[in-house]
């Protein structure tokens, strides 16, 4: 799966960012680790192992990589508050 910034949209809300997904209009605040993965994307896009090899370079916990593609992923695809809530940290 490549991922890529043409589908989201960052803002920021009082002291926190927060990721919109235009696809499915889900909305989750941003922790370092999804700061993290969004810097990545800024310029390319990735292959969701490549940005977790990345974000592990970086010195994050493979598990927490993928768990946070995979929840950020999901609301991308979804939009349920289900989702959202899993992809906020």
């Amino acid at each position: 799966m490549n991922l890529s910034l043409g589908e989201f949209h960052r803002f920021r809300g009082g002291d926190e960012n927060f990721l919109y997904m235009v696809g499915s209009g889900g909305i989750v605040a941003l922790d370092q680790i999804s700061e993290a993965a969004l810097r990545k994307l800024e310029n390319v896009s990735l292959h969701a192992d490549a940005l977790v090899t990345e974000l592990v370079r970086e010195g994050h916990a493979q598990d927490e990589a993928r768990g946070t593609i995979r929840a950020v992923s999901t609301v991308a695809e979804d939009g349920t508050s289900e989702a959202a809530g899993r992809a906020g940290r």
